[in-house]
């Protein structure tokens, strides 16, 4: 964390950076906003804890928008629950740079939103992913998918400079998670309340080294109903400064949501994102 007393030199810093990062990878042109049906939306992370959280609050699905993200598509949840918008954050899912492994389950993914979405779906990725045409190609054999683009340009700096450039759908908080996404674009179209669910956000309780000195974590979602135990190829160092900024995101988020009368609640009562209220 920055020393209060030199905070404006850094933030100077970021500002200027952030300057050059909009000028070299931003398109300066809003999100096409969602088409609403409720003033109040949902959104679906992958976390364990989803499912009994949809339980718990079934009779609240049908009053608002469901937002999901990542790989609720592969999931029986997805035909179940027929969201209204699908949200993208991660490199992978535009095929850049990744295995060959891992561009045959992107592509499966996309395949199988393909064949299994029957009802209007809105589905945003960032403007970067545009290159990708081989996705496009895919996704437009159902016409009931709309693709549309967002700006996910890293904004740091002074707060004034951030809360400009999001009222102007130029760029983000550092999005270290599809969820920080996700919520932002909430925001953006002014939903007046937000409920997050399957957000566990837990990895510290599940992050290990082993013997040979790897990063390991135990890592489950939703629909694998096992534990992962996975090499995280970086050091803790990097682990922990990467968790350090999505936690930071989910408290200037909570922050600038308030600053427009919109209010974030979290519905699993064991997540580990502290800054909003829990229900």
């Amino acid at each position: 964390m920055h020393d209060k007393r030199i905070k404006p030199v850094y933030d100077l810093t970021d500002f200027l950076v952030s300057i050059i990062r909009l000028v070299s990878c931003t398109h300066f042109k809003r999100t096409i906003p969602f088409k609403k049906r409720h003033a109040e939306c949902i959104i679906m992370g992958n976390g364990p804890s989803l499912l009994q959280s949809l339980e718990a609050y079934k009779d609240k699905l049908s009053t608002c928008d469901l937002i999901v993200v990542n790989d609720m598509g592969l999931s029986p949840e997805y035909e179940k629950y027929k969201p209204d918008v699908y949200v993208l954050c991660d490199p992978a899912y535009w095929l850049d740079n990744i295995s060959s492994e891992e561009t045959d389950r992107i592509l499966y993914l996309y395949e199988q939103l393909v064949r299994k979405t029957d009802w209007p779906l809105q589905l945003y990725l960032p403007y970067i992913a545009k290159k990708e045409e081989k996705i496009q190609q895919i996704l437009s054999r159902n016409t009931h998918i709309r693709l549309h683009y967002y700006n996910n340009t890293k904004v740091e700096g002074f707060k004034w400079f951030q809360y400009m450039i999001l009222k102007r759908q130029w760029g983000m908080f550092r999005a270290q998670n599809v969820i920080v996404a996700a919520l932002l674009l909430a925001i953006y179209f002014d939903y007046k309340q937000i409920y997050l669910m399957g957000a566990d956000s837990d990895w510290m309780k599940n992050l290990w080294v082993d013997e040979q000195n790897c990063l390991r974590l135990r890592d489950t979602h939703f629909y694998e109903g096992k534990i992962q135990d996975r090499i995280i190829p970086v050091s803790m160092s990097h682990q922990c400064a990467a968790l350090y900024y999505l936690f930071r995101s989910y408290k200037e988020i909570n922050r600038y949501a308030s600053s427009k009368k919109i209010k974030i609640y979290n519905t699993y009562k064991y997540s580990f994102i502290d800054v909003f209220d829990k229900i």
